[in-house]
């Protein structure tokens, strides 16, 4: 079975599987430092050519197959991105396009009391998104995608910032669904880390 092939997976040049860079030349300036560098100085949403330059960059690959799987990981990167730039902007119809509504999000953290999370239905997550009480700015770097046919995951880390102040960081794992309308996120369950990620390589906002 020829790798990749079978399972739907293709790691994009300067990535290996779980993230981080390998020897190829694809980091210097692209997802790692500027997938969030447009949300600097209270910008609310970044700059979408520039996303989408970024990771047409870093998911290149040669025409073909290889070519249309690449063309499908930048659609399910610029699905998670969608919800972020609804968190930003408190679009809730945006968010509710994003995330199926049958879908659950689940948060782990690992504090003074052991390993807790907590849950929020998609419904409730639209609901809380579209009140827009607070700036909610997530960052991602280092995304990892995974397909198999009208299934995928999506991991990366990720920063998060409430008000232009800095709360929490950790690592982001979605599930995906290729419907009519594109790719869309059924559930998702993320870590929670109340302290700096050292290996953070995003501005400060």
């Amino acid at each position: 079975m020829k790798p990749g092939r079978e399972t739907g997976t293709l790691t994009p040049p300067g990535f290996r599987p779980g993230g981080g860079a390998t020897d190829a030349p694809a980091e210097p300036e692209t997802v790692r430092a500027v997938l969030a560098a447009d949300t600097k100085k209270g910008t609310r949403r970044m700059n979408r050519t520039h996303l989408l330059a970024v990771l047409l960059l870093a998911f290149a690959s040669p025409a073909g197959t290889a070519g249309e799987e690449a063309t499908e990981r930048l659609a399910i990167v610029q699905a998670v991105q969608n919800l972020f730039d609804a968190m930003a902007t408190g679009d809730g119809a945006l968010a509710a396009a994003t995330l199926i509504p049958e879908g659950r999000l689940i948060v782990v953290t690992d504090g003074t009391e052991g390993i807790t999370h907590r849950a929020w239905d998609h419904a409730d997550f639209v609901t809380m998104i579209a009140k827009g009480d607070s700036v909610l700015v997530e960052r991602m770097w280092d995304p990892v995608v995974s397909i198999d046919g009208p299934i995928a995951t999506f991991r990366a880390r990720y920063d998060f910032h409430r008000d232009g102040d800095y709360s929490h960081c950790g690592v982001d794992l979605f599930t995906l669904v290729k419907a009519a309308a594109g790719w869309r996120i059924s559930g998702g369950t993320f870590t929670r880390e109340v302290r700096q990620c050292e290996d953070n390589p995003l501005p400060a906002l």
